[in-house]
């Protein structure tokens, strides 16, 4: 069994997508404050609610950088500020979003900068690139 002190996971649940403190109340049960949840249900719910390593949001990142250099040099417009809008309007109903830190728990990217990238699309296909 894991344990975890309830105020542990009151703390890092702004950090999390919403839903997350909901869904390891509901896996395990709560004495004295402490959390005790299965592993194995405990790394299910981790797995749905963390974002990528650093590591993987830094590739991503310069990925996301080099097919935006390659869109601007083959002329392709520009997001429109109503366009952006648009897409931080389907992020904000997502349940993967991190509201706290404005950023997308699935892809981890800081979502007023992917949103304003041409060549950029959401990795679960609810908006895409120009």
């Amino acid at each position: 069994m894991v344990t975890i002190p309830v105020a542990t996971l009151n703390a890092v649940a702004p950090s999390k997508p919403a839903g997350y403190l909901a869904a390891c109340l509901a896996a395990g049960t709560v004495e004295n404050g402490i959390l005790h949840i299965d592993p194995a249900e405990f790394a299910k719910i981790r797995a749905v609610y963390s974002s990528p390593s650093l590591v993987r949001q830094a590739v991503s990142l310069g990925q996301a950088m080099v097919h935006e250099c390659r869109s601007i040099a083959a002329d392709i417009e520009a997001v429109t500020p109503a366009a952006k809008d648009a897409r931080l309007a389907v992020c904000a109903g997502c349940e993967f979003l991190i509201a706290g830190e404005n950023r997308c728990s699935k892809c981890g990217c800081n979502l007023a900068a992917k949103a304003a990238m041409r060549s950029q699309t959401c990795p679960l296909s609810k908006w895409p690139a120009v």
